[in-house]
């Protein structure tokens, strides 16, 4: 045995290009689907990519991991161990695993975009179902892997100054991929649709090209696309429903987002506790929107991930419209982050529902025989008292009587401004009857003057 074979021996043994290179073509000679895919994500390569090296000194030899360099990850590919085009599809996936390893992610990058392209270009010409059935999930992988390459090289470039293009060019080489598993009679080769679909969807967002999803949803619903809930992973299917959910919100189309984010919310898996808090972000707005609001059992079960929404639904439970516009200023970092602060803005009309019904509750005590009639004045002085709660929230515990009786003056809810918002409730049929403009009083009628909001939605 020569040299060279023997270091060969120590890299399989030891991990190293060598090693990876040849359970790459053992995997792709076996047809292991699911082996290959491992091999062939970039954590693997990112492992494979180093090699021991002996450091002699006086106390005696220690060894160390150290990167390899290209040119033997290029030799790697010229033993020809792996057949055509893997052997290219390999050398570009360890270059740029080896570009990770230098913290160069453009660099990185741009070699996984190669190795894609030429995977992508081998899937195209595959037809007979046993020649692609074991390629499906490496090509999910790589798509995966690419999405995660362009995020962190564009993130790489907007820190150094430079423009951030990979994650577009990204989107571009996916579209490419989706459509070799779309465009074909085989159906083994559309297995791998919907995970690109989701891979898709998540590069759109970053770029904050919404409409882009719209031709992908589209695309899903054709009869060409293979049987949603039969052909699929679960995981990709929640994932899917997750963000046709989230682009539901903001169309406003909230009973579309509701079933969306409910598919996804009750079939993650119990231990993924953060892709159902990641869910209940949008559909606790969106159901507070349709007039339902969440449960205390549901409050107790997923008390941290709600916490942020506690002050909003007692606003909408209790009219208090200052705890509202406190909760909402307080918040509203993290609810414009989300793209869910303009849901939770159109919850104001909501509180001053709520608001108007217990004042009505108020009149009918105080005047029986003109339960129907609430003065816009009484509502007004009912709306400058709610608006004030935030104020006395918000003060120490030494605030007297005289401050809070400020913060009331100081909040400005003037008789037009009442009847603005008392009129817009009544167009959107949230309460039944009709302003006397000239009598500022408001008549409501008297069968089911405050209908569900739920069955009015």
């Amino acid at each position: 045995m020569t040299t060279m074979e023997r270091d060969d021996d120590d890299n399989n043994n030891n991990g190293g290009p060598q090693s990876h290179a040849r359970k790459f073509a053992s995997a792709i000679a076996g047809r292991r689907g699911a082996e290959l895919a491992t091999l062939a994500s970039l954590d693997c390569a990112a492992k494979n990519i180093e090699k021991k090296r002996q450091n002699h000194h006086r106390g005696g030899e220690t060894m160390t991991m150290v990167l390899v360099e290209e040119n033997e990850v290029r030799e790697c590919t010229r033993r020809g161990w792996l057949p055509k085009p893997f052997d290219e599809v390999w050398e570009k996936l360890m270059l740029s695993a080896l570009e990770l390893k230098r913290n160069q992610f453009e660099k990185c990058y741009d070699y996984h975009n190669e190795a894609l392209a030429c995977f992508i270009k081998d899937f195209k010409g595959r037809e007979e179902p046993e020649d692609v059935v074991w390629t499906i999930e490496t090509m999910k992988r790589m798509t995966r892997d690419s999405r995660l390459c362009a995020e962190k090289a564009d993130k790489h470039s907007r820190k150094v100054g430079k423009k951030a293009t990979r994650l577009e060019t990204c989107g571009a080489q996916l579209m490419q991929a989706y459509r070799c598993s779309s465009q074909t009679s085989t159906r083994e080769k559309k297995l791998a649709q919907l995970k690109i679909v989701n891979e898709l969807f998540k590069i759109y967002f970053e770029l904050n090209a919404l409409h882009l999803c719209k031709n992908l949803i589209n695309a899903v619903n054709l009869p060409t696309f293979l049987p949603f809930e039969e052909s699929f992973p679960s995981s990709e299917k929640v994932t899917y429903h997750f963000y046709v959910g989230r682009l539901a919100v903001f169309d406003d189309d909230y009973e579309g987002a509701s079933e969306h984010l409910k598919y996804a919310f009750e079939r993650c898996p119990r231990g993924s506790s953060n892709n159902k808090t990641a869910c209940l972000k949008y559909l606790v707005p969106v159901m507070l929107n349709l007039g339902f609001v969440p449960s205390k059992k549901l409050f107790t079960k997923y008390k941290e991930a709600l916490k942020p929404y506690e002050e909003v639904c007692e606003s909408v439970k209790t009219g208090k419209l200052g705890v509202l516009e406190q909760a909402l200023e307080r918040r509203k970092a993290r609810f414009v982050r989300e793209g869910t602060y303009l849901v939770f803005e159109k919850l104001r009309l909501y509180c001053l529902r709520t608001l108007f019904k217990r004042t009505s509750e108020i009149q009918k005590e105080l005047e029986p025989e003109k339960a129907n009639q609430v003065k816009l004045e009484m509502l007004s002085k009912a709306c400058k008292i709610a608006a004030a709660t935030k104020n006395q929230r918000h003060a120490s515990n030494t605030t007297n009587n005289t401050n809070y009786s400020n913060a009331i003056n100081n909040t400005d809810f003037d008789l037009d401004e009442v009847e603005c918002g008392v009129s817009e409730l009544i167009h959107r049929n949230l309460v039944k009857g009709y302003v006397s403009h000239k009598n500022r009083v408001v008549v409501l009628s008297k069968i089911d003057a405050f209908p569900k909001i739920s069955d009015v939605v």
